[in-house]
């Protein structure tokens, strides 16, 4: 009985790669093949990578690089014209060589990396803004702006109204004692004064304890009585 020996077949590399091996065996460059050829340098680099979606011709066109680039190498290309129409008709899938499955595989990684560095910058952006719009209220007094009275105001009438402009969130206090004002700061009060000189001292605190005052002195000059 005679036996047999087993043998290992070697799968015969995609057309697109031994066209690059065969070039490089002749020493030959990309511009000299595009210049024999009259083909562009970018359709033949797609083409020695096996990217023929890249190169925006029929088959047919495609075909016949195959076939100039061989006979711009000085070879017969009939065998690799053949091998080129037999890979057309095998899925996508198992045409694929190796090192463009990688350079692919490489790349669609490579994004999710950029998205996740952008996303993590974009969060830090934002926690370094965000602290640093906090340290900058912690650090600065409240607005505080006295519309009226005037400073130094002489006035015969034994009232005045306060009225000024704070930011929200804000607590005002006249001498020392709170009052209230709307959501937008704004605040308004009305005080007695003595007669002479009335000091008037408005305070506009945050609850970091940052504070701001403005001080207002108001002359009340009593009108004299009128002789009967």
């Amino acid at each position: 009985m005679s036996e047999f020996q087993k043998k290992q077949l070697h799968k015969t590399k995609r057309v697109c790669l031994r066209l690059k091996e065969m070039r490089q065996k002749e020493h030959l460059s990309l511009e000299t093949i595009a210049r024999r050829t009259k083909i562009s340098k970018r359709h033949l680099l797609a083409l020695e990578e096996c990217r023929f979606d890249d190169i925006p011709y029929a088959k047919i066109y495609q075909r016949n690089f195959i076939k100039s680039y061989i006979e711009a190498i000085g070879a017969d290309p009939t065998p690799y014209v053949a091998q080129f129409e037999e890979e057309e008709q095998k899925p996508k899938h198992t045409l694929e060589p190796q090192g463009v499955k990688e350079v692919r595989t490489n790349h669609l990684h490579q994004l999710p990396t950029l998205l996740r560095y952008s996303t993590i910058l974009g969060v830090i952006f934002i926690f370094v803004l965000y602290v640093g719009l906090q340290v900058h209220n912690i650090l600065t007094p409240p607005l505080l702006t006295i519309n009226t009275p005037q400073d130094g105001l002489i006035t015969s009438q034994n009232t005045v109204i306060i009225n000024g402009q704070t930011e929200k969130n804000i607590e005002v206090a006249i001498n020392g004692t709170n009052i209230k004002h709307n959501k937008t700061g704004q605040f308004e009060e009305e005080l007695t004064l003595t007669p002479g000189v009335n000091t008037l001292i408005v305070t506009a605190k945050n609850k970091h304890g940052k504070q701001t005052q403005e001080a207002r002195y108001v002359i009340f000059r009593e009108r004299p009585n009128s002789p009967n």
